[in-house]
C-alpha cells in the first residue's frame, strides 16, 4: 500500500482523502510532505493503507458495477 504524493489539479482535489498522503500545488509542501513520509514509515503505511481503502470504496470494481447498475435502473425507467 502506497501513500498518495500528488499535485492538487484536476479531479485529484475530489478524489484524494486528506488521510491519505499529501496533496498540494505547492512543490514545496509536496517534498515537504513526501520526505516525512519516507522517514516516517509507520505513518506512510497508514496513509497508504487510507489511500487504499478510499480508492477501492469509490472507485474499486464494486463501486463500478453499484454504479453501472443504478444507471441501467435509471434508464429502464
Amino acid at each position: 500500500m502506497l501513500p498518495v504524493v500528488v499535485f492538487a489539479a484536476t479531479e485529484a482535489v475530489e478524489a484524494v482523502p486528506d488521510d491519505a498522503g499529501v496533496l498540494s500545488t505547492d512543490v514545496s509542501v509536496l517534498a515537504r510532505g513526501f520526505r516525512e513520509l519516507l522517514h516516517e514509515p509507520d505513518f506512510a503505511a497508514l496513509a497508504g493503507k487510507n489511500a487504499r481503502e478510499h480508492a477501492l470504496k469509490h472507485y474499486g470494481l464494486d463501486a463500478f458495477l453499484t454504479a453501472w447498475d443504478h444507471l441501467l435502473a435509471e434508464t429502464a425507467r
